[in-house]
């Protein structure tokens, strides 16, 4: 929770997951959503997870249909990259 509480003091939007709240906006909206944007970009849409039970983290960027990750550790109060960025294919 530090971890969070540090990422938003810091301005960053952050998004947590609530799998029951998250079922529920997804029956919703289903019958309403229009999949194609009616712009002329692509959509962008990111996504910071931690593993259950470690200091671990993974952001992960989508950009239309192609996603890129990297995988983050917590140490000395800080968030340090723990491997490369993977493009999933």
């Amino acid at each position: 929770m530090a971890l969070v509480r540090g990422l938003r003091d810091r301005g960053y939007a952050l998004l947590e997951f609530d799998p029951e709240a998250a079922k529920a906006q997804q029956q919703a909206s289903t019958a309403t959503a229009n999949p194609t944007p009616t712009g002329s970009g692509l959509p962008l849409r990111y996504v910071f997870d931690q593993f259950t039970g470690t200091n671990m983290y993974r952001v992960t960027i989508m950009v239309g249909n192609e996603s890129l990750t990297r995988p983050y550790s917590q140490e000395n109060g800080g968030i340090v990259p723990a491997g490369y960025w993977v493009r999933k294919e």
